[in-house]
């Protein structure tokens, strides 16, 4: 594989995966650019019919092969490790943006919802308000005097019209009074 092939792997959104990503650079850079001493690694297809690439000769397997690592230039070596570079720093500016981005919409989330709760909470200090006045009339209104007058259920003036008369006395040959003095007949 060589760098070219490297950073077509790479996908356009590597920011959302990308510490995966970074694990699958991280690897196959250090296969293309490991140490340079000549390896050399065994593909073994299994009687299973699975295919395993292992350090080590195949014990029991239905088919052996070597396969050769290349020694890397030198000079593509560096070349890929430069774009890696430029890579993670570009991917740690979009993903640094993307946090403080994150970080402000969370901010004005916050700002919106207490400035919710303020309002939620004005409302329901003015509902209270209104409570406490109405019970404060309903006590003044039961407490207050009336305005009207209050009369006696009797009259505090005698009658005119009525003389006083002498008590009606039962050993007088006289009969009392059938119609009152002031009366009209």
């Amino acid at each position: 594989m060589t760098h070219r092939q490297i950073v077509c792997i790479i996908p356009a959104n590597a920011h959302r995966y990308g510490h995966v990503m970074m694990k699958q650079l991280v690897f196959m850079l250090g296969l293309l650019l490991g140490s340079g001493v000549q390896a050399e690694i065994f593909k073994c297809q299994l009687e299973s019919g699975k295919t395993v690439y292992q350090p080590t000769p195949c014990q029991s397997a239905a088919k052996q092969e070597i396969i050769e690592i290349k020694k890397t230039d030198p000079g593509k070596a560096a070349e890929a490790e430069a774009k890696l570079r430029a890579w993670n720093e570009n991917f740690a500016q979009r993903e640094a943006a993307r946090i403080e981005a994150e970080k402000a919409r969370q901010a004005e989330r916050d700002r919106q919802a207490s400035a919710e709760a303020l309002q939620r909470s004005a409302e329901y200090q003015r509902q209270q308000a209104i409570q406490a006045k109405r019970q404060a009339d309903a006590l003044e209104q039961q407490n207050r005097q009336p305005t009207y007058p209050i009369y006696p259920p009797y009259p505090l003036y005698p009658y005119p019209g009525y003389p006083p008369q002498p008590p009606y006395r039962h050993d007088s040959k006289k009969e009392p009074p059938t119609a009152r003095p002031n009366e009209i007949k």
